[in-house]
Formats: C-alpha cells, sequence, structure tokens
C-alpha cells in the first residue's frame, strides 16, 4: 500500500481535483446545489492563471520597464564621462604643441572609450 500512496502523491493537485469533481459529479444521488459548486469550481479551475502565465507577465514588465531604469542609472556616468571630455579637449587646445602631454591626452581617451564601451555608453538609449 505504501508504492499507491507515493504514486497518488506524485499527481499534481490540479489531476486530483478533477478526478475528485469527475467522481462526484457521476453520483446520481447528489443534490443540485453540491453539484452548482462542483461546476462552478472547475470552471474556476480551468481559468486559473498558472505559474508559467505568471512568468510571461513578468517578462513581459521586465523587458518594458529594464531599458528605461537603466537609462536613468547611466545618466550620471555619461554626464561625468561628458565632462572629462571636454577637459580633455580643452588641454588637447592648450597643449597642443607639447608631444608628451598630447600623447598623455590621447591615452586618455581611449581610456574613456574602452570605460564607455564597457557600460555600454557608446550606443545612446532612449530615456
Amino acid at each position: 500500500m505504501v508504492f499507491s500512496s507515493v504514486a497518488r502523491e506524485k499527481r499534481t493537485f490540479k489531476q486530483r481535483f478533477s478526478f475528485c469533481t469527475q467522481a462526484m459529479l457521476d453520483l446520481s444521488r447528489m443534490d443540485r446545489n453540491t453539484k452548482d459548486i462542483l461546476t462552478a469550481l472547475d470552471f474556476i479551475k480551468e481559468r486559473m492563471t498558472t505559474k508559467e502565465d505568471v512568468r510571461e507577465i513578468v517578462r513581459a514588465e521586465i523587458a518594458e520597464l529594464v531599458p528605461g531604469i537603466v537609462a536613468l542609472e547611466l545618466k550620471p556616468l555619461r554626464e561625468q564621462v561628458k565632462n572629462i571630455e571636454d577637459q580633455l579637449d580643452g588641454l588637447a587646445e592648450q597643449y597642443a604643441n607639447l608631444k608628451g602631454v598630447t600623447k598623455e591626452i590621447d591615452d586618455l581617451r581611449r581610456e574613456v572609450r574602452v570605460i564607455k564601451k564597457h557600460l555600454g555608453l557608446s550606443t545612446e538609449i532612449a530615456a
């Protein structure tokens, strides 16, 4: 009898519930109110939201909301990178005739490009 109880437990709630309601509906002596209640339960059960339905809703909401959130979070970083680039442009104009300084500025610009690429700032994201 242990095996039959284990096998019974492996059935899903929906399977067990459906079996029970069908068995009860087949009883000829059941009163009308009980049949109506069981019919209503079957109706509700068929239309219940499943875990997969909830997952799909969450995925859709995340896909819709996340880009805007990311854009808001990256806005201060974009402003800082833009400020650094502007400062580098100013230094390049002031020290254009000094070869060593312009090399340092070019190196800093390369580093800023790497940072922008890493943060995904090279492509514009609409806020």
